[in-house]
């Protein structure tokens, strides 16, 4: 069984969330005997957002950091309603960047356009609303592979308690067959005794 995500190809972080969003909110620490998200279903759920967990670096996120002041600085200025100086806007550029460059290059550029179209003009957002873009869409895909992984240890779990529960069961058979040939032999010896007396 395969996630939504895995059946269409690869898909938009809107699809990818909506898709995984029940396995988001799940209990990530099941209780023994608790049902289970199949094992199948949580290597699918880690597989198809690893590229979305994995960070861009500081390449792509000056990129899209680029993008983003280059945006801001047409249509913003600062309080005073001064534009900002060049050292102003190379440190907001590295923080930004910085910013960006943990999220994954489809995060980032989503986190930069949910700012872009959410922030109001005028000035420049604060790097915490990138942040902020970052977080709210990393949160459902993140719980959602935490999830997965504590399923798929549950799953571990319990099939190693299964197989030893197995082994057990066979060592005790073994022993029963090896106790009740014994005692076969014996009675068989106690038999043959008797009719020699």
């Amino acid at each position: 069984m395969k996630t939504e995500i895995a059946k269409s190809g690869r898909r938009s972080i809107q699809d990818t969330v909506a898709s995984i969003a029940r396995f988001a909110t799940m209990d990530a620490f099941p209780e023994a005997g608790s049902a289970l998200i199949a094992a199948d279903m949580c290597r699918s759920i880690l597989a198809d957002t690893e590229r979305l967990a994995t960070p861009c670096g500081q390449e792509v996120g000056a990129s899209m950091a680029a993008k983003a002041v280059a945006v801001f600085t047409v249509t913003s200025s600062q309080a005073d309603g001064s534009d900002m100086s060049q050292a102003s806007a190379d440190l907001y550029m590295h923080v930004v960047k910085g910013i960006l460059a943990e999220a994954s290059s489809e995060v980032a550029g989503q986190a930069v356009a949910d700012v872009v179209r959410n922030h109001r003009f005028g000035r420049f957002p604060k790097p915490g609303d990138f942040t902020k873009a970052v977080s709210d869409i990393m949160t459902p895909i993140s719980n959602a592979r935490a999830v997965a992984r504590m399923h798929l240890r549950e799953h571990e779990r319990r099939e190693a308690k299964r197989a030893q529960k197995v082994e057990e069961d066979a060592r005790i058979e073994a022993d029963r067959e090896k106790v009740q040939a014994g005692f076969s032999a014996l009675m068989g010896r106690v038999g043959e005794a008797t009719r020699h007396d």
